[in-house]
């Protein structure tokens, strides 16, 4: 089972020793294993079995990683990268990165820039971070801050480290060195850890050019996108994707790339993302109404048909719920419909569920509260208020009324925020909207009217702020985007321009992908520019130029 043992007992002296010898006889170092962490390891090597526990598994994962058991460290990784928290992370973070432990380190590192913002508010580790991991979470490129939280953190850091002088060179040279006398018999040259000096030269450079230290690091990525998908253009249906980054604020168009390139155009049908998976359901292409359902994979780049539902949906609305996809109502080119249905992505089949106490079209629904909340939408002969919904664990199955909004919405968009579920503009019959309104559970509240009015647009929720995009107003379709803020405790600021997107569409669906694995996002972004003041110019130059900062000269 360990790697360590095998090869200690393949030694000759294993196999021809005398009964008094002592090469036979391995003493393990109590402080470094003890007898319950030797005897979970003998336990393991004849049963495979190992009982982890929070006090314990660190010191188990130490001792297995040094004799090489492979399946306990293993075991152990996964075991304690469940346990990660905000409180936890760093901590963890420190004891991978000591002990090397490669797979842990990598994750709670990720874990720390994933949750940054919470992790400098509330860990009190933070603070105690050194220089070296410090800089290592404030340059990372996939570092999930805005300048404002990345300069809270750093001013909140650096008043706690303030005291400490920078070493000027001579010192970190000398420090490097290794000073130990064993050493320095054994080697002729001392021993340097370059990218330590790198590391100080270059912050010393660049505040000498008066840099503000943050600036001169990489763009980062942002952890989330937002994806813009088809809609009405020009008088037709397009497939035109487009994809907003919240970190360089700004929206890309990808229908170019290959697994998109040839994808059906469609409108007025909706998009679902569950376990890296889009789903397409319904629609209208210009000609067809759509029963079709397909589905794309975020990671492999495979499309693949899935089930058809029963009825063909235009105006269709679908939010995704515990594993399954609600279709509800719509236009099958006759009829607005009141019929509703459940997709169960296991199995790949279509169920009807109870009709609806109303046909609706141009609804929009959500997951809100453990059901599925469909708000507004058009009957046929008016644009409605009344909301209803369906929990599929009551004891009485079946669509219920629950407190209308305050103004009839039809193109209306449906959002969750901070344990709130919006209404945003759509057309009461006679206008555009530009009116907001949101439902706490028990009834309808005002919220911050938008910059524009719009009907027919896409809305989400992408880092805590709701993004509107797109729509129709009385001048046609729109390209214009906005977003609605929140403070931390979810108090309501207001509407903010974003950037535009590349082109006016109506009647399109927006989505966030939030779970992508890192390679895969900076595959659908343009490429980061890195500032010029890079991170690790040659040594050479560097030691060039701080001989002549030191000698007064100007730099070349």
């Amino acid at each position: 089972m360990s790697s360590y043992f095998r090869s200690l007992f393949q030694r000759d002296q294993w196999h021809h020793h005398h009964p008094t010898s002592s090469n036979s006889v391995i003493n393990v170092d109590h402080a470094f294993c003890s007898e319950t962490t030797l005897s979970q390891l003998v336990d393991f090597s004849y049963t495979q079995k190992v009982h982890l526990e929070p006090h314990t598994v660190c010191d188990l994962i130490v001792v297995a990683d040094y004799y090489g058991f492979e399946s306990i460290v293993e075991l152990a990784t996964a075991y304690i990268i469940d346990q990660l928290t905000i409180k936890s992370c760093i901590q963890l973070w420190r004891f991978a990165d000591n002990f090397n432990l490669l797979k842990l380190e990598e994750v709670a590192f990720d874990y720390i820039l994933r949750h940054f913002a919470q992790v400098y508010e509330e860990n009190d580790e933070f603070v105690n971070l050194d220089e070296h991991r410090f800089n290592r979470i404030i340059i990372s490129e996939w570092l999930n801050a805005d300048d404002k939280e990345m300069n809270e953190a750093s001013v909140k850091w650096q008043q706690k480290h303030r005291h400490k002088k920078e070493p000027t060179i001579e010192e970190t040279m000398k420090k490097l060195r290794l000073t130990d006398d064993i050493s320095s018999k054994y080697e002729k040259t001392p021993k340097i850890n370059i990218n330590l000096l790198k590391q100080r030269i270059t912050r010393r450079l660049c505040q000498a050019s008066g840099d503000n230290l943050i600036n001169q690091y990489t763009q980062r990525y942002p952890r989330e996108v937002l994806l813009a998908i088809g809609g009405w253009h020009q008088g037709s249906p397009t497939n035109h994707i487009e994809i907003f980054d919240l970190r360089s604020q700004k929206w890309s168009v990808i229908t170019h790339l290959p697994e998109f390139v040839s994808e059906t155009p469609r409108a007025y049908h909706s998009i679902v993302y569950a376990d890296s998976y889009l789903y397409f359901v319904g629609g209208y292409d210009g000609t067809n109404y759509y029963d079709k359902v397909r589905r794309y994979h975020m990671i492999t780049r495979k499309w693949e048909d899935c089930s058809r539902m029963y009825k063909k949906r235009c105006y269709v609305s679908a939010a995704y719920m515990d594993g399954s996809i609600f279709a509800c109502g719509g236009l099958d080119g006759q009829n607005r419909l009141k019929c509703a249905e459940r997709y169960s992505i296991k199995t790949n089949s279509w169920d009807q569920l109870p009709d609806m106490l109303q046909p609706r079209s141009d609804a929009s629904c959500t997951a809100y509260q453990g059901g599925i909340y469909m708000c507004g939408g058009f009957s046929g002969e008016s644009c409605l208020l009344s909301v209803e919904c369906y929990k599929p664990t009551a004891l009485v199955t079946g669509w219920i009324n629950v407190t209308p909004m305050l103004s009839p919405r039809s193109g209306v968009v449906t959002v969750v925020n901070h344990g709130r579920l919006w209404a945003l503009g759509g057309f009461n019959g006679v206008d555009r909207l530009k009116s907001t309104e949101y439902f706490d559970g028990e009834k309808w509240n005002t919220g911050p009217n938008m910059i524009r009015e719009r009907s027919n647009f896409a809305g989400q929720t992408l880092n805590g702020k709701i993004v509107v995009c797109g729509g129709y107003n009385n001048n046609g379709t729109m390209k214009c985007v906005e977003s609605l803020s929140f403070k931390r405790d979810g108090s309501i600021l207001s509407w903010n321009e974003e950037d535009t997107m590349n082109i006016s569409r109506s009647a399109l669906t927006s989505v966030v992908l939030s779970t992508l694995p890192k390679e895969r996002l900076a595959a659908l972004l343009p490429p980061r520019q890195h500032k010029s003041c890079s991170y690790y110019p040659s040594l050479r130059s560097m030691i060039n130029q701080e001989r002549s900062l030191d000698q007064g000269e100007a730099s070349v």
